[in-house]
């Protein structure tokens, strides 16, 4: 009891209170009465913790007005029921603090607001509206109405201490503010909040609602700054010199319209005096151990600058009222069963509570059974409910499913039965062809395996006569290969001779024995013939230099274009033994000419790469001819093998379709097979099910 602490600020509270009320309320000397009961109790009572100091005060008030206001207590309140409250929006009495004569019109008010609370704010209230509600509500509401005025609430935790806080800061308009903890929270944190709540208050006049629990105290440094504010409105060194400057600055305008003194000193007075008007500190505080205790004698301006408002156990009528409130709209729960629900729950908690204390006097141990106890009493009913339900409707849907099951495996058993006697047929039917099947294959795999043997027979000639075929074209290619580039290389050499130093050659009346030479052989070559005459000794003399000035090199052009374009292939084997001692002439050699004429150089290898040519191609030629055979011969072989082989791979093709069907036919017939067999397991246990639960089904 260390907060029975009492003065003449009390006796003040009293007053303030009575003069919230209007003229208007207060008709006679019984309504005034009335006034001052109700406050001398807010004031007095609600400090007081036990029954014990509860009838005291009551007998003390009851003597008082016997001997002051020479009334009864029973005459003045008669229905024992005393409640004044202060709501502004209720419609009315526009937020008169007037007596409450319809409990039943506060409650809708008061749920009605904790409805559109829940609709505009994030955080719900999951509040049960009853008497012990609306009487701590009409509590702090009264309390917040008031300047200069904070609330102590001591309570257990689960009592709902903070959500009627809520409420009633809602239902006044004003704004709520609490802290939020965090592991790094500390003393910087909690001045940076108390600076914001100061900034709001004494600054821009707004009324906040400060919420703080016991647990939110990390520090006591806390509870010295919180008992600053409720002695004088300010925490000391709060704000830097600067800061401080600019919020008095702010405040000037409002002190000016207040008429206060508009200096440094004057309008820190007034932002002190708009922090205290305007702030609202609510504590939430548990009596449980020796803490609260020891605060409230370390810091008395908790209870001395505090309102008390003390939750005690919800009464009956609360603990009904929340039962009745969270059992409601159960199925199956009908209303005798519901109300009895109700009555069993209300006393399990109250018995239990009154059994904690003859607990502590065997075990000196508290232990304290809270409001949030009873709810989760009721909660786990209603799981507990719920859950032996759904067992309940598994089992009977289980016993449903049992049933449906029976109904099904006797049109199953029938079924089933016909499905046996449809699939011996097929799976007759698909055995014989299937036996069909594999001796068509044995027999199209015989004839495919003596085509195959034929064809490799035949595969193996051909590959003789290949190899043979590219024997002889290799040695006619390196044959070639020695004589080609040196009758290219010539081509080239003649295709690049002037045609200016053949023109000089021709002109030449008198040419030298080396170009008569060269020209001789290259007629030669062209078959050009000489002009005859008989010498001096009788001889026949052959003279190639007269015809081929006047014919074959007539042209210059003509004449080259002949060099390049003649048929090598086609050569006679008079002109290749006429060359003969042309080439065997060292003289005729291209070396040997060079220094007459570069013309000559390449007429020169002209001739001899062809009479090399024709050399190599006497041996090559038969070559040729017996490869064009090979060829033929090959061509012909290869043609045949073709045909065998698309025969044998339309017989691969037959066989592998025939493959196909039979791997379709086997499993088809397995398939049947598995059928057949499934169906005749599932046919007796059926027979066994049906025989063991018959009797179910007839129950």
């Amino acid at each position: 009891k260390s907060h029975y602490l009492f003065n003449q600020r009390d006796v003040s509270k009293v007053f303030q209170g009575m003069g919230m009320a209007a003229p208007a309320q207060v008709k006679d000397d019984v309504a005034l009465s009335r006034l001052w009961l109700h406050e001398c109790t807010r004031v007095f009572a609600d400090r007081l913790v036990s029954a014990e100091d509860q009838q005291w005060f009551q007998n003390t008030l009851e003597a008082t007005m016997l001997k002051v206001l020479r009334r009864s207590y029973t005459s003045v309140v008669p229905t024992g029921r005393l409640l004044f409250a202060n709501f502004p929006e209720r419609k009315g009495d526009n937020g008169v603090y007037a007596e409450v004569t319809d409990m039943g019109d506060i409650v809708q008010f008061v749920t009605e607001q904790v409805e559109v609370y829940n609709q505009i704010n994030h955080k719900k209230l999951d509040i049960v509206i009853f008497d012990f509600v609306i009487q701590h509500l009409t509590r702090l509401t009264r309390v917040l109405a008031q300047p200069f005025s904070n609330v102590l609430v001591i309570g257990i935790g689960g009592t709902g201490r903070q959500s009627i806080a809520r409420l009633a800061a809602y239902i006044c308009g004003i704004h709520f503010f609490t802290i939020t903890l965090s592991k790094a929270y500390n003393r910087e944190a909690w001045r940076q909040d108390m600076q914001s709540v100061i900034k709001q208050t004494g600054s821009q006049g707004q009324n906040v609602m400060l919420l703080l629990t016991d647990a939110q105290i990390k520090e006591e440094c806390f509870l010295d700054d919180l008992s600053n504010l409720l002695n004088t409105g300010e925490i000391p060194g709060l704000f830097p010199n600067d800061e401080l400057d600019l919020l008095l600055e702010n405040v000037k305008d409002a002190a000016k319209a207040n008429g206060r003194s508009i200096n440094k000193d004057g309008l820190y007075n007034f932002f002190v005096e708009q922090t205290r008007t305007f702030l609202h500190t609510v504590l939430c505080m548990s009596p449980v151990g020796p803490k609260l205790r020891t605060r409230l004698r370390k810091f008395p301006a908790l209870v001395n600058c505090c309102t008390l408002d003390i939750f005690t156990d919800w009464p009956p009528d609360a603990l009904q009222s929340v039962a009745q409130h969270f059992l409601k709209g159960i199925v199956g729960l009908e209303d005798e069963l519901h109300a009895k629900v109700v009555d069993v729950c209300q006393t399990m908690h109250q018995s239990v509570s009154d059994i904690c204390p003859q607990y502590f006097t065997t075990s000196r141990q508290h232990v304290y059974v809270t409001p949030s106890h009873y709810l989760i009493l009721i909660s786990k009913f209603k799981s507990l409910l719920q859950s032996k339900k759904d067992e309940l409707l598994s089992q009977k849907r289980r016993y449903d499913v049992g049933l449906e099951r029976l109904l099904a495996t006797e049109l199953a058993v029938d079924e089933m039965s016909q499905r046996l006697a449809d699939l011996k047929p097929s799976l007759k039917n698909t055995a014989a062809e299937t036996e069909q099947l594999i001796a068509m294959i044995e027999k199209e795999s015989e004839e495919a395996e003596q085509t195959r043997s034929t064809v490799a027979v035949e595969e193996m000639q051909c590959n003789r006569k290949a190899a043979a075929s590219r024997q002889i074209r290799d040695e006619c290619e390196q044959g070639l290969k020695e004589a080609m580039p040196a009758f290219e290389a010539a081509t080239k050499a003649v295709s690049e001779i002037s045609k200016k130093e053949l023109a000089e050659i021709r002109s030449m009346q008198a040419p030298s024995d080396k170009i008569k030479r060269v020209i001789e052989a290259v007629c030669v070559c062209l078959e050009e013939q000489p002009k005859r005459s008989l010498n001096a000794t009788g001889k026949v003399s052959l003279d190639y230099w007269e015809p081929a000035k006047k014919r074959m090199m007539a042209d210059t052009g003509a004449f080259v274009d002949r060099l390049i374009h003649y048929d090598k292939e086609n050569m006679k084997e008079s002109v290749f033994e006429k060359l003969q001692p042309y080439v065997k002439d060292k003289n005729f050699r291209p070396e040997a000419v060079k220094s007459v004429s570069s013309a000559l150089v390449g007429l020169s290898q002209w001739v001899m790469s062809l009479e090399k040519f024709y050399r190599v191609n006497r041996i090559v030629r038969p070559k040729r001819e017996t490869l064009a055979v090979a060829d033929r011969e090959f061509n012909q072989v290869m043609n045949e093998l073709s045909i065998k082989k698309k025969q044998l791979a339309d017989l691969d093709h037959k066989l592998g379709r025939l493959h196909k069907v039979l791997d379709d036919n086997n499993r088809q017939k397995q398939a049947l097979e598995t059928e057949y067999q499934t169906t005749e397991r599932q046919l007796a246990r059926a027979a066994k099910l049906m025989t063991g639960l018959g009797g179910e089904k007839t129950r």
